[in-house]
């Protein structure tokens, strides 16, 4: 018992205390079970109610059980997606919504190696990653809490005046600015590998990769949650109005090296996501913000990007501008639209990634030894979920899923992913935040390349839009809708019911589609992923699976974006 805590073990076995250590020693036999209930006591209430241990077990079970019920995948890798939907919910701090990046400090990334950090923080990078996951598995509630949390810090930046804009790079769960970063020298470490730190010095770096992630977090909870509020899209104004004035600094960059800053080609990219999200939000939802000075800054950045961080002589975007090395980060490029994934540009840097970077399907983030730490540099797991996707992404899907498959490999029996592996297999530093919403993510590409509902979900099936037909002009597609056939020969129109009661909107109610089993339906390649509307013979039942580039990032906006519909006949 402690001024602020009090706690209370009990067991079926005999407890002994020895200078503040309780232990027991019991032995078990098969079919025998032994209780221990360890209970944190309430003020109010210090002598907790007797309980039912197999009642209480039991309880947890189904919480679990019930929890994952939710999840929208279905398909081959879902034991893997469900563990890391656990890792990501046993991170949430329930009260406020935070989700932490892990839950230990100074785990090492190398055994005796000084690569030691304090990772119990929220990261603004890794909360894109999370949102995004949770988000596209179904997991609303907690989806929701976390844009609460995340909204809280858009606040009007107070602090400023440091340069460091007005976002920090993390968080503790309370939004406060963690203490600074001290080591703890009367502990040897894991493994004796010292320094055991805890805070976290990159707060006070510039990381303006940070406000992409963030951006493109409020853009997808406005889209498919409950929308942004007037406060907090002017808290996003704010935001976009001071990246604009401050995308060309120099700064620390998604991998956090401490030292000198540098001209980073990640940063530069994810100010591009930021302020080409927020034009997307202002866009579709007719906000008020200043679309020539922002369509302005995103064209700067993405022509600075395709000249000075493109390398004629590697064929390859290199880590910084004007820079010879190598950096696995720009293999988001195509995830987040900035470039097509057919791209030259974008093929050759990943050939130039695999050359350099990649080894045994594994992925170094850059090349190691360039970061002026002492220690041996792992294959980064992060990046490793990167390289998958972009080699789906790139059509080489059988390459992906053995890439893919190999790293599952590495997850240990809960699940869990070092956020480094070795070159001999050893991991760097486990359960963290940032490496289980990727695995997620390279899960679902896996089932998405002409595969049927029945062998895996495609990237559409697993987005987070509802499940209707949606109206003219949105792009609102995923999941599987059901037209059933109207009375008019057979043909869906706008106004039709949908099983769930919900109108058809259809674009052209005059050009109905033909229904062929199992090929797409000619004519419903429509613009934003609208339906004309299906002919159906009497009695029967189309499904339409809804097949798409990327239907969380991409709106269809100005026709850019085609959905194809795969209808099957019951």
């Amino acid at each position: 018992r402690a001024d602020i805590l009090a706690m209370r073990l009990t067991s079926s076995a005999d407890l002994s205390v020895d200078n503040g250590v309780v232990s027991s020693e019991l032995t078990l036999k098969t079919g025998q079970t032994a209780e221990f209930v360890l209970e944190v006591l309430d003020p109010a209430h210090p002598e907790p109610e007797t309980c039912d241990v197999d009642e209480l077990f039991e309880s947890t079970a189904g919480f679990w059980r019930n929890w994952l019920a939710q999840s929208r995948y279905r398909g081959r890798w879902r034991e893997m997606v469900e563990r890391s939907a656990i890792t990501l919910k046993l991170l949430t701090h329930e009260p406020s919504g935070a989700v932490v990046a892990a839950a230990i400090t100074s785990l090492p990334e190398h055994i005796g190696g000084e690569r030691n950090w304090d990772y119990r923080y929220v990261w603004m990078r890794d909360a894109g990653f999370s949102l995004y996951a949770l988000l596209r598995l179904g997991f609303n509630a907690e989806a929701n809490a976390f844009i609460e949390w995340l909204s809280k810090r858009l606040g009007r930046g107070e602090r400023e005046h440091d340069g460091l804009g007005p976002l920090r790079v993390l968080y503790n769960i309370d939004g406060d600015e963690p203490v600074p970063e001290y080591e703890l020298d009367h502990l040897r470490g894991h493994l004796d590998s010292k320094p055991v730190r805890a805070g976290n010095a990159e707060v006070q770096q510039l990381q303006l990769d940070i406000y992409g992630d963030l951006i493109d977090s409020v853009y997808l909870f406005d889209k498919y949650g409950a929308g942004i509020s007037h406060d907090a899209w002017s808290d996003v104004v704010y935001v976009i109005d001071w990246l604009v004035d401050n995308w060309d600094r120099d700064d620390a960059g998604m991998w956090e090296v401490r030292g000198e800053s540098r001209p980073c080609t990640t940063s530069r990219l994810m100010c591009w996501v930021a302020i080409e999200r927020a034009i997307r939000i202002a866009r579709r939802r007719g906000l008020p913000a200043d679309l020539v000075t922002w369509t302005g800054a995103r064209d700067d950045i993405y022509h600075r990007i395709m000249s000075k961080s493109w390398n004629t002589d590697l064929q390859a975007f290199t880590q910084v501008e004007g820079g010879d090395q190598l950096d696995a980060g720009v293999l988001l490029m195509p995830m987040v639209k900035f470039i097509s994934p057919a791209d030259p540009r974008f093929l050759s840097t990943l050939d130039a990634i695999e050359r350099e970077l990649v080894t045994d399907s594994l992925v170094f983030r850059y090349e190691p030894a360039t970061d002026g730490l002492d220690g041996d540099e792992g294959t980064f797991s992060l990046c490793t979920f990167w390289y998958v996707e972009a080699l789906t992404r790139a059509g080489r899907h059988d390459e992906a899923r053995l890439a893919f498959e190999k790293m599952l490999t590495y997850g240990n029996h809960l699940g869990l992913y070092a956020e480094q592996v070795g070159l001999t297999g050893e991991p760097g530093g486990i359960g963290t935040e940032h490496v289980h919403p990727q695995q997620t993510d390279a899960t679902i590409p896996q089932h998405g390349r002409g595969l049927s509902c029945e062998e895996g979900m495609t990237r559409a099936e697993e987005a987070v839009a509802p499940v209707s037909i949606p109206a003219r002009g949105q792009q609102e597609s995923g999941g599987r809708l059901r037209i059933r056939a109207g009375q008019e020969g057979g043909q869906a129109r706008g106004g039709d019911r949908l099983p769930g009661g919900e109108p058809g909107q259809t674009e052209d109610e005059g050009v109905p589609a033909q229904l062929v089993p199992g090929q797409p339906l000619d004519g419903a390649a429509a613009r934003h992923g609208v339906a004309r509307g299906v002919h159906v013979g009497a009695g029967m039942r189309a499904d339409l699976e809804g097949h798409d580039r990327d239907p969380v990032l991409g709106d269809g906006e100005g026709g850019t974006d085609t959905h194809t519909w795969i209808a099957r006949v019951h």
